[in-house]
Order: structure tokens, then sequence, then C-alpha cells
């Protein structure tokens, strides 16, 4: 078996070294592992039900969707962040939404909140 001239015995695996740290090094998982676009999503002010939908939208499950007498507040979570978003009872809206920052790349734990006025 004879090899074409100038290719060294080592070219095949180089290609599948390179290739193989591109394919690792434009992954990015924080682009898929994230729920923050499904966080953003969801409005304060927004009706329950517009906000269960959003949330189911981008994979969220949510308690939501359950009625209004047995659960008024969501949580989920992904990698980097914890989040809530509270509803209130009497008026079937949005009330808080709160993201809690973890691991090493935050400075320190930190809570990002909005309420309604």
């Amino acid at each position: 078996m004879s090899r074409a001239p100038f290719t060294p015995p080592y070219a095949p695996l180089t290609g599948i070294i390179l290739g193989s740290f591109f394919v690792l090094w434009s992954f990015s998982p924080r682009i898929h592992l994230s729920r923050k676009k499904a966080y953003d999503a969801v409005y304060v002010g927004m009706a329950r039900e517009e906000a269960a939908k959003a949330l189911a939208e981008r994979s969220v499950e949510c308690a939501l969707t359950e009625p209004a007498e047995r659960c008024n507040v969501c949580h989920f979570s992904d990698p980097w962040r914890l989040y809530l978003i509270a509803v209130d009872s009497q008026t079937g809206r949005v009330a808080r939404k709160d993201m809690l920052s973890l691991g090493p790349l935050s400075l320190n734990d930190t809570i990002k909140s909005r309420h309604s006025r």
C-alpha cells in the first residue's frame, strides 16, 4: 500500500484532533443550557396564562399552568442562575421576578429583582 507523496503518517490523526477541538470550542453550553431567555420573556404585569405560555414555548415547565389556588410561584434554574416568577393571586398577573446568579463567575451571589409597584 503506497502513501500519497508528502503526506505524513500522522496527518489524519492531526485532522481529527483539530476538528474535534474546533467543534468543542464553537459549542457554547451557556447558550444551549441557559434559561435566561425564558425568564426575560416574562415581564411584570403579564397575565398568568401568557407567562405560562411564554415559558412553555421555551421548554420551561412551570406550576403556573396549575389553578391559581394551588400555585402562584414558578421556580426554575440553569447551571448559572436560579429564577423565580411570582403571580399575584388577586389580579392573576406577574407581580415579581427574581434571578439569583450562582457560581465562581459571579463576583458574589446576587439577587436581581423586579417588582410591581
